[in-house]
């Protein structure tokens, strides 16, 4: 039997001026991992999209079957993206430039990179 190999990025986006409250509610994690797509397909071309798309994981809705949004809180403004290990690179970059977030500008900061989502005890 083969095991997934997965890689958890804890993220925090970091508005330039903060929007008010009921816009980040509306934000979801389907705004989020639409922006990291379209910066993948930017910065790697289709070919970077196709391989990323096929290792994302994860199944929220029937409109989008991988997601490697895992987990949003809008009021931290702190989220987890799961992806495959062999493309977890090409994620973080990609998401590094991500400027603009439901018409707000921002940009997102890793908190933590690993294969497990408990994060490391001090």
């Amino acid at each position: 039997m083969v095991r997934f190999k997965n890689r958890y990025v804890v993220m925090e986006c970091l508005f330039l001026e903060l929007p008010p409250e009921k816009d980040l509610k509306a934000i979801s994690p389907h705004h989020i991992l639409n922006q990291i797509r379209d910066s993948v397909v930017d910065n790697y071309g289709d070919c970077g999209y196709g391989c990323t798309a096929a290792s994302l994981q994860g199944r929220i809705d029937k409109e989008s079957p991988h997601v490697l949004v895992k987990y949003w809180n809008p009021m931290t403004r702190i989220f987890i993206l799961r992806c495959s290990r062999d493309y977890a690179d090409v994620v973080r970059t990609s998401s590094v430039f991500v400027r603009s977030l439901c018409k707000s500008e921002c940009m997102f900061k890793t908190i933590y990179y690993g294969g497990s989502q408990s994060l490391p005890s001090e």
